[in-house]
């Protein structure tokens, strides 16, 4: 169960804060563990998946941020969407 929804991301208390510098690259870096059973992943979101990685390879030379989301795996996505996020 989270403790919070949706999930934040915070230093932990008893650690150490590394000095980073503004505008950095790599400046930080967060390890995430995610899972549960692949089972459990709904089907309209792997097909998502499928078609962004197919769309990103199609796609491979032009810059991510230009080349987006393909609009069908977004709306498959959204369908899933509870709005916690947006």
């Amino acid at each position: 169960m989270l403790d919070h929804s949706p999930p934040l991301i915070a230093p932990a208390a008893s650690r150490y804060r590394p000095a980073t510098q503004y505008g950095a690259i790599q400046s930080v870096t967060i390890e995430l563990t995610a899972g549960g059973e692949p089972a459990a992943v709904p089907e309209s979101a792997k097909a998502a998946i499928l078609l962004c990685l197919a769309y990103w390879y199609e796609n491979r030379g032009d810059m991510p941020a230009a080349v987006g989301m393909p609009s069908g795996a977004k709306l498959l996505l959204d369908l899933l969407s509870t709005g916690a996020y947006w």
